[in-house]
């Protein structure tokens, strides 16, 4: 892009050297003049030339530190939570009051297991997966903390393509570019592995991996984040879907 924005820089001031504005005396005017133009407009194009190649060059080492945000653990985090409404649960002391007392029509929940933990998951919708399930594509998560029921957090995939799953006690979403598998410790619920994929324009991927286990993966390895990326697929995709009750 950056190289042809310096074309197109060029090109303009090719023709505003050729078709410039000016009356015919400007036009007379001595091959020294224009000379020193030229000068200075080749000086103008070679400025621009190694500021876009130093920008190139930042844009690559930045790639290469971390995935772009809109990958990122964060920004998952971040949008799922802005995106994904919480129901008032003020004075459920059990799940079963949630479903009566908090849900309205068209929400989803469904009671799993994540970790030896019994977990209620809320969905602000359901879908036919027309596969036997009826999916959704996102999912507050309760435990029993103290007695009562207690949110750990949230959950969201890309898309109806990629439902919640749940597999061996692990919970997954996903969408065209990464995949999360979410584990429950100390009463939270965490992203055990996150890996994400980023395509140049040319169609070659890269990948990356993250956690929170509290570990620095800036510089994880490519082929072993492709290596992990293939099996947490492998392992959602070989899971079973979350099958939402609908309330009507």
């Amino acid at each position: 892009m950056k190289k042809r924005l310096i074309s197109i820089i060029i090109a303009t001031l090719l023709l505003t050297t050729v078709f410039g504005c000016g009356t015919g005396k400007e036009a007379d005017k001595s091959e020294v003049a224009n000379s020193e133009t030229a000068s200075t407009e080749e000086a103008s194009v070679s400025e621009i030339t190694d500021k876009a190649e130093q920008e190139d060059a930042q844009m690559i080492n930045d790639s290469d530190a971390a995935a772009p945000d809109e990958y990122s653990i964060d920004f998952i985090k971040d949008n799922t939570e802005e995106t994904i409404q919480s129901p008032d649960i003020t004075g459920c002391d059990t799940f079963t009051q949630i479903v009566d007392k908090a849900l309205t029509k068209g929400m989803g929940y469904v009671n799993e297991v994540i970790c030896g933990n019994d977990v209620l998951l809320v969905s602000s919708g359901t879908f036919d997966n027309l596969e036997g399930a009826n999916a959704a594509i996102d999912s507050v998560v309760y435990i029993y903390k103290d007695g009562v029921p207690y949110e750990i957090g949230k959950v969201a995939s890309g898309g109806t393509a990629y439902p919640i799953m749940l597999k061996d006690g692990y919970l997954y979403t996903g969408s065209n570019h990464w995949i999360c598998k979410y584990a429950i410790a100390d009463d939270k619920l965490m992203i055990m592995e996150h890996v994400a994929i980023v395509y140049d324009t040319e169609g070659n991927a890269t990948y990356y991996y993250d956690s929170e286990d509290g570990g620095d993966y800036s510089n994880f390895d490519n082929a072993e984040a492709e290596k992990i990326y293939d099996e947490l697929l492998d392992e959602m995709m070989r899971g079973t879907v979350a099958n939402f009750s609908t309330v009507s």
